[in-house]
């Protein structure tokens, strides 16, 4: 048995938030410049592997600064 109604028109406004505030935390850089922190210190060890040096106090939630 589905939705109906102003059910239904519930659960679309809320799933379209949650899918809303999903997509800005996946866009925002400043979630990226710490994982990419994260990866550099559990490869830290390595000799085969390198990560970039992020720059966090030029990352925003729009721009990513590390080095190439």
């Amino acid at each position: 048995m589905g939705l109906a109604g102003q059910d239904r028109d519930t659960f679309q406004r809320m799933y379209a938030a949650a899918i809303c505030r999903q997509i800005e935390h996946e866009l925002d850089f400043r979630n990226e410049a710490a994982n990419a922190t994260r990866l550099a210190e559990c490869m830290a060890g390595r000799q085969d592997v390198t990560a970039p040096r992020i720059f966090p106090e030029l990352c925003t939630r729009r721009v990513l600064t590390m080095e190439w």
